[in-house]
């Protein structure tokens, strides 16, 4: 979506991605995409996840209906929706349902992909107690996976149903009640941090919270008490001062009854983040119901985006590309590479 006489109207253009596709229906709103399928897959019956995106190019997981593998992504691509470039990525060793996928890709001043790192990080069921977590990571300079264990000082997992997202040059998954766990592929193998989350009263576990990134500030949403039929009890942002620091700000905190609605949107039970806006700080994408939604937190207004549905209530069903104002390229070195490692 480009917003046009805006300050924004410098920046490039973004889209709301649907992670999960099933039907093949392509969305006909201007604010939401759905991307279309490889030459080699359009003879399929389709049903793919998008596991992450960076720079404009997607990390797209693929199931194989006809295998009856519904729990499993049976293949990996990456691909740019603009060039239509596709690249397939060799199966991880160890692949299971319950893991989170990032994605850190790394663009010359050409528009060039360089190279990027794929992070597969498991996530075993909540009554295992570990204190170490298992990476497998992608690289693309070798064309191979390589695993690596790293150890906590203290007990430690990662949520499979919130999705990773890039940061200052970390990448970061929700780590329950310990915080966000920070991991640079590139630098830092070895080892991963822990950025504790805001002390914020949970209420009895009625609350839902997600992390994200937005304009250089981790930032912290909270809906409270999600209970039915009334919904939601209020909104929070809270933002970290400086990433090296483990210090929280309250941003931002609207009751239900202080926000004004579209007409055709009505109150809303169900409210959940679908993404920041990558340019606005005003502005986050909300689910709303079976809607999704722009929030302005200076003006207190929910605005429908328009063609933009929710069909399923996924935690996290939708991804903002970025697209850049030159389309970056996955060159033929990469395509060479990453068949040799994995030959």
């Amino acid at each position: 979506m480009h917003v046009e006489g805006s300050k924004m109207a410098n920046f490039p253009m973004h889209k709301l991605l649907e992670n999960k596709i099933s039907d093949g229906t392509l969305l006909s709103s201007p604010h939401a995409s759905v991307l279309a399928q490889p030459n080699s897959h359009k003879a399929k019956e389709p049903l793919y996840y998008i596991k992450a995106a960076d720079n404009g190019v997607v990390l797209y997981g693929w199931f194989d209906l006809d295998r009856r593998s519904f729990n499993d992504v049976t293949e990996y691509f990456i691909c740019n929706p603009l060039t239509k470039q596709w690249l397939a990525i060799p199966y991880p060793k160890h692949c299971t349902r319950r893991a989170s996928f990032g994605f850190n890709t790394q663009v010359d001043e050409e528009g060039i992909l360089r190279s990027f790192k794929l992070v597969f990080v498991h996530c075993p069921c909540t009554s295992k107690i570990q204190n170490f977590l298992e990476f497998e990571v992608f690289s693309s300079e070798t064309g191979k996976w390589v695993e690596h264990i790293v150890h906590s000082p203290c007990t430690v997992r990662v949520s499979h149903n919130k999705k990773a997202f890039l940061m200052e040059g970390n990448l970061h998954w929700d780590g329950f009640e310990l915080g966000v766990i920070a991991h640079d592929p590139y630098n830092s193998l070895d080892k991963f941090r822990i950025i504790e989350f805001p002390h914020v009263d949970k209420e009895g576990n009625k609350s839902r919270y997600m992390c994200g990134g937005h304009l250089g500030r981790l930032k912290y949403f909270e809906v409270g008490r999600m209970f039915k039929p009334q919904g939601f009890s209020h909104l929070k942002i809270w933002a970290l001062e400086d990433y090296s620091s483990n210090t929280w700000y309250l941003q931002h905190i609207v009751r239900k009854e202080e926000i004004m609605v579209d007409n055709n949107l009505g109150s809303s039970p169900y409210v959940n983040l679908a993404s920041f806006h990558p340019y606005d700080e005003d502005i986050v994408y909300l689910e709303w119901s079976q809607e999704v939604v722009s929030y302005n937190t200076r003006t207190r207004r929910v605005e429908a985006l328009g063609g933009v549905q929710q069909k399923t209530l996924d935690t996290a069903p939708w991804s903002c590309l970025i697209l850049p104002i030159w389309p970056v390229s996955i060159p033929t070195s990469l395509y060479l590479s990453i068949g040799a490692g994995g030959g």
